[in-house]
């Protein structure tokens, strides 16, 4: 288990957590680098979020798995957003430009 320290944009109004996947993969490449290189492109699951001072003492001596369990708040769900930059857009593919006869 891995607590990455990043942090995420996060909606009151709706209580999500919103997680560039790209980010979070580049950080643990980083760190998996170093580490384990084998582990790289492998699956995993993000659990949810740790408490900010049980993640700061965990840089200086490590936790044991209990012990960061703790300290977890697990996710309900997982959602997949994907995002498409705005303006204008067709609804149907482009029809050739009739002849004129």
């Amino acid at each position: 288990m891995v607590a990455l320290g990043k942090t995420c944009r996060y909606c009151e109004k709706c209580e999500i957590i919103v997680a560039d996947q790209v980010a979070i993969e580049h950080l643990m490449a980083d760190l998996f680098e170093q580490v384990d290189p084998r582990v790289i492109g492998n699956e995993y699951l993000v659990l949810g979020t740790v408490e900010r001072t049980a993640w700061r003492k965990g840089l200086s001596e490590p936790m044991s798995l209990d012990a960061m369990l703790q300290h977890l708040a697990d996710f309900k769900g997982y959602l997949e957003v994907e995002f498409k930059p705005g303006g204008w857009q067709r609804n149907k593919p482009a029809r050739p430009p009739r002849r004129k006869k």
